[in-house]
């Protein structure tokens, strides 16, 4: 997960922000006449009367008027007390809120809070949104120290105010300071929204605390169901050792039809392949490949073949395998296939295949080519054949023992006229 802040924490924090600055739009008008917390001066009738006119457009998305008032009352500056003067520049703040007008809303609240003229209760509301209005316009530095002034005032900070100050940390790059309050954000949050989630899991998966982030990622998966928490949740397992975990987390997504990609059920096969499951690897493939989600692509038929014989149905594996010998770069392919038909002791076929893989080249085991060829020509009587693979065999280090006692079977066959001989090691891979 990336740690640059997200479409979905961005619209997230956003979303957060309409909705405190509309709430406290409503909130402070009706909050006026209450007695303040500190001695504040009184708002006078005819300036209330300016604040009553803007609110009341606002309510009604006028927002042309509502700036009309505000600027009327702003012509009296000269005889506005300092509480009039904030409650004015904190209802134009409102005002460019609705309109989206961020940078004027920003120091429409800033000139709110000079000279501490609001009641608490406002001067806090006032510090949350401009916070908020700073980490949306990217500026790190003053949403955290902003945050910071809020939150030394507050009892009881809901669990989006930590959100957001982690957001605000992360984006200023203070990943450790914001890891605690994206804690906090999960553990007071009746049913934590899935970018607080998201933004947890990063920083402690960021920070390699796998056994803390799996329980997150596992709500994610749980509450959030999409392909990439699986993904990540079986990655978290398989991190931690859990291999069946890590299958039942992929097993899961595959159940739900999230495992729409080539390369997700490729990997639910490995993962079945790697928890000795073969068999269900090679179903979840071959059912891929008939309905067009795994392509008709070398990779694919070669994890089908290998399935199939590591669920010992070496004949089934060879359709497979000839397919992906067919379709891959290299000769690499027809080496496995020869492998598996020499075993099954179908020479011709297996000489077929050899010949092949070694015609294709770029073989990662060229040597081997050579020997099993020469063993697939002697189990055929092709003595002249199978003296020349066994001579290519013996000029690499890893196959010289073995096709020097081959060539040795040979030369001494010949001495002595025998007309057949039986291969010594079929198995030799």
């Amino acid at each position: 997960m990336t740690m640059r802040m997200t479409n979905s924490a961005r619209t997230a924090v956003a979303a957060l922000l309409v909705l405190a600055l509309g709430g406290s739009a409503v909130a402070e008008r009706r909050a006026m006449p209450i007695a303040a917390t500190k001695a504040v001066q009184p708002v006078r009738r005819w300036a209330f009367k300016f604040l009553e006119r803007a609110f009341a457009a606002l309510d009604q998305e006028k927002h042309d008027a509502a700036f009309a008032a505000l600027r009327d009352m702003q012509q009296k500056d000269r005889r506005l007390n300092p509480h009039e003067r904030a409650l004015m520049w904190q209802t134009y703040a409102y005002v460019y809120s609705a309109t989206d007008a961020y940078p004027d809303a920003i120091a429409s609240f800033e000139k709110a809070l000079v000279g501490d003229a609001l009641p608490d209760a406002a001067m806090q509301n006032v510090r949350y949104n401009l916070a908020q209005l700073y980490l949306v316009a990217d500026r790190h530095d003053d949403a955290i120290r902003t945050f910071l002034a809020w939150f030394e005032r507050e009892t009881s900070p809901p669990p989006q105010a930590h959100f957001m100050l982690a957001m605000a940390y992360v984006q200023n790059e203070q990943k450790d300071e914001a890891l605690p309050h994206a804690r906090e954000a999960i553990a007071t949050a009746g049913e934590p929204r899935e970018p607080w989630l998201q933004l947890l899991a990063s920083l402690l998966i960021e920070q390699q605390g796998f056994e803390e982030a799996l329980p997150v990622m596992e709500q994610l998966a749980v509450r959030f169901p999409k392909k990439t928490y699986y993904d990540q949740l079986s990655a978290l397992y398989s991190q931690l050792g859990r291999s069946q975990q890590a299958l039942g987390a992929m097993e899961l997504a595959y159940l739900q039809g999230l495992l729409t990609e080539p390369r997700d059920v490729k990997m639910l096969a490995q993962l079945y392949l790697y928890n000795q499951i073969p068999y269900k690897a090679a179903t979840v493939l071959r059912q891929a490949i008939e309905v067009g989600v795994v392509g008709d692509d070398a990779e694919a038929w070669t994890l089908l073949g290998t399935s199939l014989l590591v669920a010992k149905e070496r004949d089934e594996a060879v359709e497979p395998l000839e397919r992906a010998a067919r379709l891959g770069g290299s000769g690499d392919g027809f080496l496995q296939l020869g492998r598996v038909l020499l075993a099954g002791g179908q020479w011709g076929a297996a000489r077929s295949s050899l010949e092949a893989a070694l015609r294709k080249g770029g073989l990662k085991d060229p040597a081997s080519a050579h020997l099993l060829l020469g063993i697939a020509n002697v189990n055929e009587e092709r003595w002249d054949a199978a003296r020349s693979a066994f001579e290519a065999a013996r000029t690499h280090p890893a196959t010289k023992p073995l096709a020097d006692q081959w060539l040795a079977n040979l030369e001494s066959q010949e001495k002595t006229g025998g007309a057949t001989h039986e291969a010594g090691d079929n198995s030799h891979s």
